[in-house]
Order: structure tokens, then sequence, then C-alpha cells
């Protein structure tokens, strides 16, 4: 992340600066969110600090209900399929739909939309893997377009549920930096960028009158990006702000007392331990002597399984977290169609995970490392601290290491260095998008693996997610999803900690409704409370 956005001070400032906010004045509503984003280019950086700020200015290219638990309805008005055989679809455009400037939408914002993210440059968190299976695109008329995907692909839909459509007419910068000044942010949502000052992190919103969705959104929206949680916390209290974003459960009743709205929802992030199961000889596994090993114990399911008994999911969510998590036992929720009904949340079995120890040839222990980002999710810390705890009951000397984000990420992703890391990850309508991401070993070329930071493999479930893949049916897709979700767990390909909760701080005359299944935050959906 650039320095532009780690600047807290600057923000502070601005932030305590302000008057306190009286009723009277004509209001400028102030959110303070813990994330800032990488950059302003929503086709840059696939992650979630980025795409709850790109969120706010750009309408995605897909088709979608609020059923599905999607952010926003797209652009897409409904799919046909033209020619199953060359894997044809005509897609019909909304009408009606202009942009910032007053630009009517068009397909010809479709295929420009398509072709920047092939060009920009490949890297981690990249988009590119949701146009690669795009062979061809074809204009029938302003509102219609025909594509051809490649061979035996049908989850398109879920794909372009990720796409942030972006006006053709403007010059787009492939630089991320030059897009961060804000001068070509024009998008089709309820807000226009007014003013982006990253240096002091903050960004100013002014509502779009001419939006195709017609929402009644607070005019004017000012967000100040602040990573402490005490701060933000403090700025809410203090009246400087009027919407604090993930905040510490441990916070509400303070908050309640004083008079402040809470707001909470379950979320599709899933928090889980990835484990290396690719090296022959680990990275940071020593014998207990300090040591280098020959053989990697993740490497033998015992020890995975011994691993995954050893943590107890319902003291980290509900002590480590003070409630804002829910245990896991699998990487999806419940009520999702990959879900397996036959997972379970797995129980703390110290007895159980020392004897599988034991058998694996590990009755005495070893040393392990355990990485981390620092303030990235929910109490990331203070998770691992407590399952590094937990490990010594069974005899793994476990000890903790967290990096700022950015670090983490290039370490864990581009660079695979560690053995075991914690990861977070939020599943869409489209199953192969998890799968293929998360549990199908790496290669750039074919866009697969690219979250894989344990490189786990199995033959089994890259099986099942390719046929799946290749059916049309929905129902028979979510079937084998499901049977490749229980192939994972059972081969402790990963181990699944807790689902998050979010929860936004809102002051007394502030109340909020956001889309179904929604757990990102939406400033359009903000209001002033009336008066009485």
């Amino acid at each position: 992340m650039r320095n532009a956005f780690s600047a807290l001070i600057p923000a502070l400032a601005i932030l305590f600066a302000q008057p306190v906010i009286s009723e009277n004045e004509n209001k400028e509503l102030v959110i303070v969110y813990k994330n800032a984003p990488d950059t302003l280019d929503p086709h840059r950086y696939n992650v979630g600090n980025s795409i709850n700020i790109s969120n706010i200015f750009f309408d995605r290219l897909g088709l979608f209900d609020e059923g599905e638990r999607l952010f926003k309805k797209g652009i897409v008005e409904k799919t046909e399929l033209l020619d199953a055989k060359q894997n044809l679809w005509r897609l019909s455009l909304k009408d009606n739909v202009f942009f910032h400037d007053g630009h009517k939408m068009s397909v010809n914002d479709f295929m420009f939309t398509v072709q920047r993210i092939r060009e920009l440059p490949q890297q981690t968190n990249s988009f590119k893997a949701y146009v690669e299976p795009i062979l061809s695109m074809t204009s029938v008329n302003d509102l219609t377009i025909d594509i051809q995907l490649k061979e035996g692909y049908s989850e398109f839909a879920g794909d372009l549920t990720k796409i942030a459509v972006l006006p053709e007419h403007l010059s787009h910068s492939n630089d991320m930096y030059e897009f961060d000044k804000g001068k070509t942010i024009v998008g089709t949502g309820t807000y226009s960028l007014k003013e982006a000052d990253l240096e002091n992190n903050q960004l100013l919103l002014e509502r779009f009158d001419g939006n195709w969705r017609e929402i009644d959104a607070i005019k004017n929206v000012r967000i100040i990006f602040v990573p402490s949680d005490q701060e933000r916390l403090d700025a809410l209290l203090s009246g400087k702000a009027h919407v604090a974003d993930k905040l510490s459960p441990k916070d509400l009743e303070s908050l309640e007392k004083a008079g402040f709205n809470i707001f909470k929802r379950n979320t599709t992030r899933s928090i889980f331990l990835q484990l290396d199961t690719f090296r022959k000889k680990p990275t940071f596994i020593w014998n207990n002597d300090g040591s280098e090993m020959d053989v990697n114990p993740l490497q033998d399911i015992r020890v995975r399984e011994a691993i995954s008994l050893a943590i107890d999911r319902d003291y980290i969510s509900n002590e480590v977290m003070s409630g804002g998590g829910s245990p896991a036992g699998q990487i999806f929720l419940d009520e999702w169609p990959f879900a397996s009904k036959n997972l379970t949340t797995p129980k703390q079995n110290i007895q159980k995970a020392r004897a599988l120890m034991e058998s694996a040839g590990y009755g005495n222990g070893f040393k392990m490392a355990i990485h981390g980002p620092k303030g990235r999710y929910i109490s990331d810390v203070e998770i691992l601290d407590a399952i590094a705890v937990m490990l010594r009951e069974i005899g793994i000397d476990a000890a903790t290491q967290t990096y700022p984000v950015k670090e983490y990420f290039r370490r864990a992703m581009t660079n695979n260095e560690f053995s075991v890391n914690l990861l977070g990850w939020a599943p869409n309508i489209n199953g192969g998008y998890t799968f293929k991401n998360l549990f199908m070993f790496p290669d750039n070329n074919q866009q697969i693996g690219l979250a894989n930071s344990g490189r786990y493999s199995n033959p089994r479930l890259t099986e099942l997610v390719q046929t799946a893949e290749k059916h049309f049916d929905q129902g028979y897709r979510n079937q084998l999803y499901r049977i490749a979700s229980e192939v994972l767990i059972s081969d402790v390909g990963i181990i699944p900690l807790h689902f998050q909760q979010a929860i936004w701080g809102l002051a007394p005359n502030v109340t909020y409704s956001p889309s179904p299944g929604s757990w990102r935050t939406e400033p359009e959906m903000f209001r002033w409370k009336e008066a009485r």
C-alpha cells in the first residue's frame, strides 16, 4: 500500500479539526473506514478494501439479484444462450444508464472494460481470470452484445459480477497512481467522486442525481480512512464522525449506553488457516532443538487434523472476538448452495489431537511459526496468538509473526513463503471462483491458484471443479461443488476457523438499511433520522 494510505496522522488531524456536527447544519455525512484502498483503479486489485470503495462509484457488468448475497444489481438485464455447442451467449444491457458525466452507457463501454482488464499487467489479485474465458465480443446494437466463451465454461455470469464498468470515451491510464488523482473516476454508481485527497486519507462524494436506481441518498459524504479501532470509536463518540465501520464487539455496550445505534450483520467472509502441503522440507517448521526438518509434517494428514482439533473455535469467536464471529467447519456459510450439510464444525479435542500427533511420529512435537496480517481481519493478531497457545497443548511450540497487509500478501501469495498462514475469503455466486483461486495448484497462465498460498492440490477436487464448470445445469453444478467442499475438508486442505461479523456504529441521528445480504459499507443506504 502506498504511504498515502498508511499516513494516519494527517487523516486524524483533518478529522479532529472539524467542528462537532450539529443537526442544524447543512449536513455532510462523515464515515470513518478502517481499511483504505490500495488504489482507486477498480480493475487493479481484486481485494476487499479496494472493492469496497470502487463499489461506491461503479456498477458491475454482472446479472444477479439480492437473494444471491451480492452487493448490487448489475447492468446486464438478461442473458440468453444462442448456441450451446459454440458456447455463444447474448447479453442485454439496461437502458438509460448514465455515467456521472452524462454519457449514456452502451455495449462499447462493456467491450472497453473487458479489453482494459486484459491489457493490465499480470499480478496477484488480478481481475484477468474473469475475462480470460471470453473469446470474442460482437456488438449487435447499443444495448446488446454477443459473447463467445471458451468451450465447456458456463459460469461467466458470476465472473461478470466482479467487473466494474468504465466509460470508453475517457482516457484511462493503466498507471494506477495516475488513476488515483480522480480525474477519470467516472462510473454509473449512486455517488460521483468530488475530490480525492489520498495523501490525507479522505474522499469527498456527491450524490449523482442521474443514477438509474433513483436512490434518495444523502447528498454529501466524506470518507476518512482511520486504521486504529480506538480512534474510529473516539471519532464516533466525540461527534466528529457519524458512522464508523468494523468496530470491535467489545465496544458495543458502551456505545449503546451512550445512545448510539449499532448495526450488525453476519458476513460471508470465512477466516481460515492455509497449510503448506507442497514443500518436502518446510520453511517455518523446525525440530525442537531448532534444527531444520528433513520432512514436512504438514504433508501428513494426521498432523493437519491434529492442528484442526487443537483449535477451540468457540473460544475464538466468543472470547477472543467478543462474539464477533461464528465458528466454521467449511468455507461456505450453511445457507450457501455450495455448502455441504454433511460438514460440521469440529469441536476442540486435545486427547484425539495428541494421539494423532503420536501416530504420525511427532509425539514430542516440533517448533512452528504461524504468519498473518496485522489489522486486515477482525482481531487477527489476537486470533493467531490464541491459536499458538492452543497448539502448545499438543506439543507444537508455535510462535506468531504478523506483517503490514501489503507485505504480508506479497510474502504469502506472491512468494509462497509460509508454512501456516491466516487468510480471509468472501465467495461469490460462481463456485469455480473460490475453488480455482484457493484450492487448485497455482498456474498464472490459466489464472488459477492465485490465492493458494500453501499450493494445495487434490486431483479429485480438481476433477469435480472442472466437471462442474462445463455444466449449464446450476443445480448439478452446486451438487458437484458440495462434494468438492467435502473432499477439501476431509483432506484438511485448509483449517476453517470462523465467519466474520460486520459491525457499524451510528450516530443517534443516523439509520442504516443496507441491501439484503450485503455486509460491505454502502454509503447510499444511510439516512438522517427524522426529528420528532
